[in-house]
């Protein structure tokens, strides 16, 4: 009897074991991130730097004046940017507007006595081609011819000068006019302004050089 009952409590706790629900198992949900994605691209990166020390211009020059004269006016100040070919600084012009007016009266007056000279030097070989032909043919005496043939070399060498004194008028025009250019200084390449030394009214001269700028 004692067996049946443990033998039929085994078979119940069998049927109690096989006829347990399963519990289904509830999938873990994994966690998600939320990041922010940029595209790829190239790109430069600047590295900066801080630093003490002095600042020194990569080019430098001292603006003098190629004339002398009083300075009429300063186009610029100190710290200004400039552009190569600026003006900078202004002279006086008045003497050097008189030397050109002068060279230039020297000049076309030189121009005038070189045709003078040439024209007196064209009928003076037309007379000498002449004498000679006379005077070979003893139509006038050695002493005519002699004089004739003076007079035709003078003619040459009135002609040779007054050459050289259009060459020196031509030479005196082109300083003059370099001169009366020169009164306007420029900058000679781009860049700033430094310094300033000088003011309009006061004097620059060339020996030694006036400090501009």
């Amino acid at each position: 009897m004692k067996r049946l009952m443990l033998l039929m409590s085994f078979m119940s706790l069998m049927v109690f074991l096989g006829c347990k629900k399963e519990t289904p198992q509830v999938p873990q949900e994994e966690e998600v991130f939320t990041v922010e994605v940029t595209p790829v691209r190239r790109m430069s990166l600047e590295r900066w730097e801080e630093a003490v020390g002095n600042v020194s211009p990569y080019q430098g020059i001292r603006i003098t004046p190629k004339v002398p004269g009083k300075i009429e006016a300063i186009y610029v100040k100190e710290g200004d940017q400039v552009k190569e070919g600026q003006a900078l600084v202004k002279l006086d012009q008045t003497d050097f507007l008189l030397a050109l007016e002068k060279a230039e009266a020297s000049y076309k007056s030189a121009q005038a006595q070189l045709e003078q000279a040439k024209l007196k030097l064209q009928d003076a070989e037309r007379d000498y081609q002449r004498a000679k032909v006379l005077f070979e043919e003893k139509v006038i005496s050695q002493k005519e011819y002699e004089k004739i043939e003076t007079n035709f070399k003078a003619a040459q060498a009135q002609y040779e000068l007054a050459q050289a004194q259009l060459k020196a008028a031509s030479s005196a025009l082109k300083q003059a006019q370099t001169e009366l250019k020169d009164t306007i200084i420029y900058a000679p390449f781009s860049g700033y302004i430094s310094a300033k030394f000088v003011d309009p009214g006061q004097r620059a001269y060339t020996m030694p050089p006036t400090d501009i700028l």
